[in-house]
């Protein structure tokens, strides 16, 4: 893993050593060991079906378990894996809710059962390393280097194997709410596919293989009916795909397009069939936008956030309470209240620090939200980056 370029006492990665010549000095040749320092930050987040407790996967390898009312401590942590974990996936079959998944590039999915979470009840190694997984009810489907692979639920046996929609990276699997025998499946390849496991022929199971022209780092279901997709890029993009004529019905560019001080593009997720964006400006403020329709995203009546550093995940818990972590190890649950549209009211929970609370004013225009009596901060652009 790349060292961030803010660490300097983060946790040690490991301890590499390298050969180095310098003409003249009596140590040429010799090995000189070098300490490598990985930054420790929640990278991937996911919720249970009650929305109570979500898991978060760790740089440190670990997995941690929280309680959404009091993220100053994780309930547990885990030492789950012993490279980076890809993902973390709660079940959301409301009979299976105690069970989530992770994956990482140690080569192994694991499933966790939260009530007994100091180990995994089961480990899938996969014949290549998986990047990105989910399971409804009956199937896990991970997404490996250039396969899709599915699993039995209950007994973890391999099932099937799709090797004709990828050529690189799966970076992320979501079976369809509305009919979990459809996959939707995103690729550093620049692919998005549409999976339909009601066929038998791998070469009829493509509904739609659509090439974005761009790595695609996150992708999903979306519309009404389910009948389109949407995929997040590694140059800030979202992309909106009609599946039924595999063809690209939004486009949207977070910097460019955007009537905001956006500069990079953190996630987003379908709520209720309502595509949700999440969106970071210069301060790490977290900025939200709803889908109307297939060609434009308006801004909620939400507020803008202030994060340390660049924040890697958002999810609404319920209502409109979301929780969101950063690369400064900051755990956040913030609730707005929107009885006047006007007025805001943020509760900021941290895990390491007390709960406080401020007001601000939405500004009547588009532009940056300033939290009252606080001077805006000073930050350095980042890019998004694949995770």
């Amino acid at each position: 893993m790349e060292p961030h370029p803010d660490a300097t006492t983060n946790t040690i990665e490991t301890t590499e050593t390298t050969e180095f010549e310098n003409p003249g000095d009596d140590i040429t040749g010799q090995q000189v060991e070098i300490e490598a320092y990985r930054p420790n930050f929640i990278r991937a987040i996911s919720l249970n079906p009650d929305h109570s407790i979500f898991a978060a996967a760790s740089t440190d390898y670990s997995i941690k378990l929280y309680d959404i009312n009091n993220v100053d401590t994780a309930v547990v942590s885990v030492p789950a894996h012993t490279d980076i974990i890809n993902e973390v996936k709660f079940s959301e079959d409301p009979d299976n809710s105690q069970f989530f998944l992770s994956c990482s590039e140690d080569g192994y999915i694991k499933v966790w059962d939260q009530r007994t979470p100091n180990k995994p009840i089961k480990a899938i190694h996969p014949n290549k390393t998986p990047k990105s997984i989910d399971f409804n009810g009956n199937m896990i489907v991970s997404g490996t280097e250039d396969h899709v692979v599915f699993y039995d639920v209950r007994t973890f046996k391999w099932l099937r194997g799709l090797s004709e929609c990828h050529s690189d990276d799966i970076t992320s699997v979501r079976f369809n709410k509305l009919n979990s025998q459809k996959v939707v499946t995103g690729g550093l390849d620049e692919m998005c596919c549409v999976i339909d496991l009601t066929e038998n022929n791998e070469d009829d199971m493509y509904e739609m293989m659509y090439m974005i022209e761009q790595p695609v780092i996150a992708a999903g279901f979306c519309g009404l009916n389910s009948e389109n997709v949407y995929a997040l890029t590694t140059v800030n993009t979202l992309e909106i795909l009609n599946i039924e004529n595999a063809e690209q019905c939004g486009h949207y560019d977070v910097i460019r397009n955007l009537q905001l001080e956006a500069k990079y593009l953190i996630d987003a997720e379908t709520i209720d069939n309502r595509l949700v964006m999440y969106v970071g400006d210069k301060d790490h403020n977290i900025i939200i936008h709803e889908a109307k329709g297939d060609s434009d995203f308006v801004k909620m009546g939400t507020s803008s956030l202030r994060h340390d550093d660049v924040v890697r995940c958002c999810r609404l818990v319920k209502d409109s309470t979301f929780v969101s972590c950063d690369e400064n190890n900051q755990v956040k649950v913030w609730v707005h209240e929107a009885n006047d549209p006007n007025r805001v009211v943020i509760e900021e929970k941290y895990f390491y620090d007390e709960v406080e609370s401020m007001e601000f004013d939405l500004p009547t225009k588009p532009g940056k939200i300033k939290l009252l009596g606080n001077e805006s901060k000073t930050s350095s652009t980042m890019d998004r980056k694949p995770y």
